[in-house]
């Protein structure tokens, strides 16, 4: 069997395991398992995922690990109490994010660094509300200061005196030989 059959198995395999999940989703009534319908749908992009080496198949299984992660992390006793549920929500949702990217490194040939950036927002909103609004705040006030250093760094830039640096040599004319 070839790569391109191989492949083509395991995607057959992965769909059909996808299709039972959500028709037995819908006829049975999973009770306490229902809560084991997104960690199963994780579970079978990942495996998908590593098995053709696809990179693409690490996107919806870091979607549903990070989605699953913030839902564990919502239902967890002292989640209402201690800490808000929305904000734990986010950390394990940017969680899922930083498996795309730790997946893709490590099982396929592109790694897919672009994902830390919605990690990296979603963390920070997340913290944002547990901190109940604080680093919110800081990062309201860092609205006003960034504009502040742009505006720096250009002044410095048009007023920074010529004798810091070398002074720039016309180039030889270019002498051809024939």
């Amino acid at each position: 069997m070839n790569k391109t059959q191989r492949n083509q198995l395991i995607s057959g395999i992965g769909l059909v395991l996808l299709g039972i999940l959500f028709l037995g989703n819908q006829i049975i009534e999973f009770g306490d398992f229902g809560v084991l319908v997104l960690p199963a749908m994780a579970l079978i992009f990942t495996v998908w995922a590593i098995l053709t080496r696809a990179s693409g198949l690490f996107i919806p299984a870091g979607v549903f690990v990070g989605v699953s992660a913030g839902v564990g992390l919502m239902s967890l006793p002292l989640a209402g109490r201690v800490a808000d549920e929305g904000g734990l929500f986010m950390l394990g949702f940017a969680g899922g994010w930083v498996f795309i990217t730790v997946m893709t490194a490590i099982f396929s040939d592109h790694t897919f660094w672009w994902a830390l950036i919605p990690a990296a927002i979603m963390a920070v909103i997340g913290i944002g509300v547990l901190t109940e609004g604080i680093l919110l705040q800081i990062l309201g006030y860092a609205n006003v200061i960034w504009p502040l250093v742009l505006i720096g760094i250009g002044l410095y830039l048009v007023f920074r005196r010529k004798e810091d640096e070398p002074e720039e040599k016309e180039p030889e004319p270019a002498s051809y030989k024939f």
